[in-house]
């Protein structure tokens, strides 16, 4: 299998993901993707959300990253429930504290602190009714 991660770094941004949806009915997803170099960020993340089914959860309030390694970019979006709660700033504010982190290769905490941060806002329109995982947690690829 074509990793990114090891599997250690796998087991700390899954943790991430786990606390933050035990506090939240947010659903998140880490893609890391390493097919097509043509395609514009943004639309490998929309092309990832839906292959990976993200905008089937109750509450249309997935939040994916994905990773682009070979090209050092990456991405990050919110399905239409979160999307009218945050403004596009919001993600912008984000996508700057991953990128201080990237840019240095610390992928792993870039990884991490964004999900925090996310959680962080999001608690405040999707506190937890129940402890029901829409998604699963790991972490997903795409292969060249």
């Amino acid at each position: 299998m074509y990793r990114f991660f090891s599997k250690a770094e796998e087991d700390i941004i899954i943790r991430a993901i786990r606390r933050v949806e035990k506090n939240s009915e947010c659903e998140f997803r880490v893609h890391v993707d390493f097919a097509d170099p043509h395609v514009s960020p943004i639309d490998a993340a929309i092309k990832a959300f839906n292959k990976l089914q993200m905008q089937y959860t109750r509450y249309r309030n997935g939040v994916l990253i994905l990773i682009l390694p070979e090209r050092n970019e990456y991405a990050i979006i919110g399905d239409i429930g979160i999307n009218s709660k945050v403004s596009s700033h919001y993600w912008n504010d984000v996508y700057d504290l991953m990128k201080a982190y990237y840019v240095d290769g610390r992928y792993v905490l870039g990884t991490v602190e964004a999900i925090e941060m996310i959680g962080l806002e999001l608690v405040k329109y999707f506190p937890s009714e129940r402890d029901h995982n829409e998604l699963p947690d790991e972490i997903s690829y795409t292969r060249k």
